[in-house]
C-alpha cells in the first residue's frame, strides 16, 4: 500500500511542478511575451503519454477497489474516475493547440489562455481532491489482497522526466523543471 500511494504522491508533486511551469509559461503570453512554445509541447507530450497512460490507470484501479469498500465516497470517486477521462481530452486538446500555434497557426491569447486555465485548474483540482479525500480513504479501507490486487494489475513504468533514467525525448524539461 505504502509504496502505490507514495509513488502517486510523488507522481502529483511531478504534476504539480509541471503545471507550475505551464502557469509560468502562460503568464509571460498573457503579458505580450512569447513563451517556450517548444518546452510547452514537449510538457504536454509528457502529460498526455504518462500521466494520463500509466498515472491515472493506477489511479482507477485503487479508486474502483475503494468504491467498492467504502460507499460514503461514491460521488468523490465518480468524479474522479470522470476526470481522468476529462483530462485526458482536454489535455490532447491543449497539446494540439500549441502544435498548431507552433505550426503558424492564430488563436487568440484569450482563446489560448481559457484552454490552458481550465486544464490547469482541473489537474490541480483533482490532484487535491485525491491527495486529501481519496488517498487517506484509500488507506483506511483497502485491505492488503486490495493493494496486492493494485500492484499485480499495473505495469510498472519510470518517470521518463523525474525518473532516474530520463528518456531522450524529455531531457530538455528535465533541464527547465529539475536541473
Amino acid at each position: 500500500m505504502q509504496n502505490v500511494l507514495k509513488t502517486l504522491h510523488t507522481e502529483h508533486a511531478h504534476i504539480c511542478r509541471v503545471l507550475d511551469f505551464l502557469e509560468a509559461q502562460l503568464g509571460v503570453l498573457e503579458q505580450g511575451g512569447i513563451p517556450e512554445w517548444d518546452l510547452m509541447g514537449d510538457v504536454m507530450h509528457y502529460m498526455t503519454n504518462f500521466p494520463d497512460l500509466y498515472h491515472h490507470p493506477k489511479e482507477d484501479l485503487i479508486f474502483k477497489r475503494l468504491r467498492e469498500r467504502q460507499s460514503g465516497a461514491v460521488a468523490d470517486i465518480d468524479e474522479i474516475l470522470a476526470e481522468h477521462h476529462e483530462l485526458a481530452g482536454m489535455g490532447s486538446r491543449f497539446r494540439a493547440a500549441i502544435q498548431e500555434v507552433e505550426c503558424g497557426s492564430v488563436m487568440s491569447v484569450k482563446d489560448f489562455s481559457k484552454m490552458a486555465r481550465a486544464y490547469i485548474d482541473v489537474q490541480r483540482r483533482h490532484v487535491e481532491l485525491e491527495e486529501r479525500v481519496l488517498f487517506p480513504l484509500a488507506r483506511q479501507f483497502l485491505v492488503p489482497d486490495d493493494w496486492q490486487e493494485v500492484d499485480e494489475a499495473i505495469e510498472s513504468r519510470s518517470d521518463p522526466v523525474f525518473g532516474s533514467m530520463v528518456k531522450d525525448e524529455y531531457k530538455l524539461i528535465r533541464s527547465a523543471l529539475v536541473d
